[in-house]
């Protein structure tokens, strides 16, 4: 059973244009799959790069409040991630 929904009732999802990564994402083969998907990757490049690439740093600066937010979601032990699984309850 499916149920007529309205257009303006369904709230608008923003569309994702970068992606903010941790420094063992950098690889060329993970910024051109994002590339791919039609989004910008944000990493900075290894110190030792040979060729190193620009980044957004303020964007990249941002990516600390990310963390403290998904720290803080796994303080609560209901969706922590302990290593539980089914078959130890």
């Amino acid at each position: 059973m499916f149920l007529a929904v309205d257009e303006q009732q369904i709230p608008h999802i923003p569309t994702v244009s970068h992606v903010l990564t941790d420094l063992a994402y950098g690889s060329a083969e993970t910024r051109s799959f994002i590339e791919s998907l039609g989004m910008t990757p944000v990493v900075p490049p290894k110190s030792n790069i040979k060729n190193p690439w620009s980044y957004d740093a303020e964007r990249y600066k941002n990516r600390n409040e990310i963390e403290r937010y998904f720290r803080r979601l796994k303080a609560y032990r209901r969706i922590s991630n302990y290593g539980q699984t089914v078959a130890k309850f």
